[in-house]
């Protein structure tokens, strides 16, 4: 028992990492949009490539979260029924949550794979940088598979 709080406490402690770079990249993005906005309105352009380095970032950022959300148990529940079963019927239908959160995100995590192999396969780029999109898909799906 104590091995096992020791692991969670392990695993909780990464995920508060993974997501705490999602954290990091979400604020630069913020202050280049940031930038962009007053370079648009000081000087009449936007910076090139901001709507495509976002759009990278957010996927990531987002999917770095999620190991956090599993770790310390945060999904959405609706508790009102659990109350009426007691605990053995709380523990089930914890059980049965969990394992179908499990299968939503086993079958994100085989969709984004599939989705990045054709990102590789297309040569995918982002249309004002031309950076290749499939590096960053493969890290959102590394991310989901967390």
């Amino acid at each position: 028992m104590i091995a096992k709080k020791a692991l969670e406490a392990k695993i909780a402690g990464w995920s508060r990492t993974i997501s705490l770079i999602g954290l990091v990249g979400l604020l630069i993005l913020a202050l280049i949009t940031v930038l962009e906005a007053l370079s648009r309105s000081w000087f009449g352009f936007p910076i090139p490539g901001v709507g495509d380095i976002s759009s990278l970032v957010i996927t990531v950022a987002i999917c770095a979260c999620f190991p956090l959300v599993f770790a310390e148990r945060g999904n959405i529940t609706v508790r009102f029924v659990v109350d009426a079963l007691g605990p053995r019927g709380k523990a089930v239908l914890e059980c049965f949550g969990t394992l179908m959160s499990m299968a939503v995100f086993c079958l994100l995590a085989w969709q984004l794979w599939i989705y990045s192999n054709e990102l590789v396969e297309s040569n995918a780029t982002t249309w004002i940088i031309l950076w290749p999109t499939a590096p960053w898909w493969y890290v959102a799906t590394f991310l989901v598979c967390l």
